[in-house]
């Protein structure tokens, strides 16, 4: 079996693009791959951190030692994906950001165990600056 877990903000502030949407969506996923990988059946098990970094450490640390999670993804919100990023490489376990922004993930805090696959705060206002600054420098902008 491969277990996924999948550990999200259902109740608080990201509970809208990250709650039970992202749940139902990787079910769908696997549902749509027909729920294996290799021959082996693929299992979702989904919690709330509650924008809490306690909470998802336990639980992430809960999973790898004895629920026998593969991997952890998304983890919105910087805090707790930071504490989760933590127990990845402690346990030397795979864990997949979508969510958190935190530049500190995408650079000092990498891992050979983590992907970021999300924007990340440097680019972000980086990005925006340099657009601003292309703008404003422009003859006639004020």
């Amino acid at each position: 079996m491969v277990k996924i877990g999948m550990l999200l903000d259902m109740s608080g502030l990201y509970a809208d693009v990250t709650g039970r949407g992202s749940a139902t969506a990787a079910q769908m996923a696997i549902d749509d791959f027909g729920g294996k990988v290799l021959g082996k059946k693929i299992e979702l098990v989904v919690v709330d951190h509650q924008n809490k970094a306690d909470i998802a450490a336990s639980k992430a640390r809960e999973w790898f030692d004895t629920g026998h999670v593969d991997a952890i993804l998304d983890v919105a919100a910087s805090a707790p994906a930071l504490a989760v990023l933590d127990v990845a490489k402690q346990k030397n376990r795979i864990v997949v950001f979508s969510g958190p922004g935190s530049e500190r993930i995408t650079n000092d805090l990498c891992t050979p165990v983590s992907v970021h696959y999300a924007y990340d705060t440097y680019a972000l206002a980086n990005t925006t600056a340099r657009a601003w600054c292309s703008v404003a420098a422009r003859p006639g902008s004020s």
